[in-house]
């Protein structure tokens, strides 16, 4: 039961409502109201707290490994990959300049490829490396971006590696937190534990059917990412499964920074005197094409393995373990989709909704105020990475 004064504040008429209140959704609505204050914009999101990608990710600022990116190369247009590095950078200079280097506990650190010389990645890497540092100098002026090295202090097998130029690294939770905080200072409505339970079309509007009640907006932005089938079944979005450890403090860490393996699927970095390991949904991916947020003993398996290679002779517990839920389009290619005059779509991250996310919400906004707003000019993004 709700009163009469909540049902005006948050059950109410809309001039936009944002389903998802992730990096997209967040930034997206942010980019409305930076730009037209008198809007009324409310985001729901069906998590109690946080979200199920956003603030659950690894809490990496990356362009991509290069075994990854390298494959990327051979299945697209050079003008699609220097279009992907370019939103990649935009994403991430917007999440920084609207949450906050300080907010989000933002670090640029070292970064590295670890390469074992008989895997197919390691061969992707290194064919592919001149061309793709031809492609960053080309989209965001940094040459040779990537290089090879060697790590002696790295454990034994892992001290091949190829280097980066830089990437972050951020606390995923306090940066959704800051985004939340900026969006409703602006004047936004959020709702969190709301589930949006479909969408109907009515005259010169939307219903959004809710647990809370049903709402009504002019127009709708739809970022839900791998949860966007539920409401757009022709999305063709698929969730996939990301897994996570977090081990306790370590006495000598050897690794300070960001680590990729096996084309992406493997990730680990430090936090603080932490190691967090991630992903290894290659090894079944099967069991982790899941929209549900649960462990997969079979993978933590998998990750357990590879940290007692990672950490030899050290001593640890495993503190932590989590899984979050990533959105992949089934061509790779993220989506910015007008559905309807009032109706857009932006999903398809593929495991890289920290740098997409933001670039794919702002561009979502602006098409809305594009049309809405004669003469609109979109925000100047400021330089930051």
């Amino acid at each position: 039961m709700f009163s009469f004064w909540e049902k005006q504040q948050y059950l109410g008429k809309y001039d936009v409502i944002i389903i998802g209140s992730g990096f997209t959704g967040l930034c997206a609505g942010i980019t409305l109201l930076k730009s037209q204050p008198a809007l009324r914009v409310a985001i729901i999101e069906s998590a109690i707290i946080g979200t199920l990608a956003s603030s659950r990710n690894a809490g990496f600022m990356c362009y991509g490994s290069p075994s990854e990116l390298g494959t990327d190369i051979g299945n697209q247009s050079t003008a699609n990959s220097l279009a992907m590095i370019r939103a990649k950078h935009k994403g991430m200079k917007l999440l920084l300049q609207f949450a906050g280097k300080r907010n989000i506990q933002f670090k640029k650190v070292a970064a590295y490829e670890l390469l074992d010389k008989t895997a197919p990645a390691t061969t992707a890497a290194l064919e592919h490396i001149d061309a793709l540092n031809g492609l960053f100098q080309e989209a965001i002026g940094i040459p040779q971006y990537f290089s090879q090295t060697t790590k002696p202090h790295f454990a034994d097998g892992f001290q091949d590696a190829i280097a980066f130029a830089y990437e972050g690294q951020l606390n995923p939770a306090a940066t959704v937190y800051a985004l939340t905080q900026l969006f409703r200072n602006l004047g936004g409505i959020h709702l969190n534990a709301t589930t949006a339970q479909g969408l109907e079309k009515s005259e010169g509007h939307f219903e959004v059917p809710t647990n809370l009640g049903t709402l009504q907006s002019k127009q709708v932005i739809v970022a839900t990412n791998a949860f966007t089938s539920a409401l757009i079944p022709s999305s063709q979005i698929q969730p996939k499964r990301a897994q996570v450890l977090l081990t306790s403090p370590i006495a000598k860490m050897p690794y300070l920074g960001n680590f990729h393996m096996d084309f992406g699927y493997v990730y680990f970095r430090n936090v603080g005197n932490r190691l967090l390991l991630g992903g290894a949904r290659n090894t079944n991916f099967e069991s982790e094409n899941s929209a549900k947020p649960e462990l997969n003993p079979l993978i933590q398996s998998v990750l357990d393995t590879l940290l007692v290679k990672l950490l030899p002779h050290q001593n640890y517990t495993i503190e932590d373990r989590w899984a979050g839920i990533m959105g992949f389009d089934v061509k790779n290619r993220p989506q910015v989709r007008v559905l309807d005059s009032n109706l857009l779509l932006v999903a398809g991250m593929n495991g890289m909704g920290t740098a997409l996310g933001p670039a794919l919400g702002y561009e979502a906004a602006n098409i809305l105020l594009s049309d809405r707003f004669t003469g609109h000019k979109a925000m100047r993004i400021k330089a930051f990475l």
